[in-house]
């Protein structure tokens, strides 16, 4: 479904839905003094392409919108999913260089096509983790950082999109791998191989007091033991002889 403001158009028949303003995006150009009329047209065709993706089987949201920087336009997208659980954003672009460069404005689109095909699996393949972690028998809990919460489906999903992890898998998406697999293996690897019976799996951050970097960690804990490695390890490696 498009929506848009000034044109009011829709299409109920597909997934995507496009959301602008073209009127004021439109309008904001003229903060850009170096901008022509051409510069419009080719700005328009592009919010065209955008409203294209309507077409979309993807449930997804799709904004998009200006920002004034110093005199220079700058265009906004933002995608998410039909729940608006999860975000994604394209790189904020000049809209003086999207006009004046057509490779460039092919690129752009190609840029929030792809964002919303992997909003898309991302929200769907975390649903599928989530209930993999409910199914299990000996995992009792999850916990955030030193929050520690009921093992309910919201509260498992919810953890999984808050931390790195949902950004981690789109960028697994973005290298052609999809981790939801082997994170389910996992997770019932660890339900079968693991020697207590109250679980505890926790996402949590620390920071490096020397570096000053911060790194998240995944981890599997029980009453008397702790075992963790770094997130990111979730999503290149298998972990099971690292974790139990």
């Amino acid at each position: 479904m498009i929506v848009n403001s000034v044109n009011k158009n829709s299409n109920t028949s597909f997934q995507a839905s496009i959301v602008h303003n073209r009127q004021l995006i439109l309008k904001s150009l003229l903060k850009d003094k170096k901008l022509t009329s051409k510069d419009y047209s080719a700005i328009s065709e592009l919010l065209d392409g955008v409203d294209s993706f309507a077409k979309m089987p993807e449930d997804s949201v799709v904004e998009i919108f200006s920002r004034n920087d110093s005199g220079q336009v700058r265009l906004i997208c933002n995608v998410y999913d039909k729940e608006k659980r999860f975000l994604g954003m394209v790189d904020q672009r000049a809209v003086r260089k999207l006009a004046q460069d057509k490779n460039f404005r092919e690129k752009y689109l190609q840029n929030v096509k792809s964002l919303i095909q992997k909003i898309f699996i991302t929200a769907k393949e975390i649903n599928k983790i989530s209930e993999a972690i409910i199914r299990s028998k000996k995992i009792k809990s999850i916990a955030d950082n030193l929050e520690k919460k009921d093992l309910t489906l919201d509260n498992v999903k919810s953890l999984l999109e808050n931390s790195k992890f949902k950004s981690y898998f789109v960028k697994a998406l973005d290298r052609g791998y999809n981790p939801s697999e082997k994170i389910i293996r996992l997770i019932n690897f660890i339900d079968k191989k693991a020697k207590g019976s109250e679980i505890c799996l926790k996402i949590d951050s620390k920071r490096n007091p020397k570096t000053h970097y911060t790194t998240s960690y995944f981890v599997v804990s029980d009453k008397t033991d702790e075992k963790r490695v770094p997130l990111l390890e979730l999503f290149k490696q298998p972990l099971e002889n690292k974790l139990l």
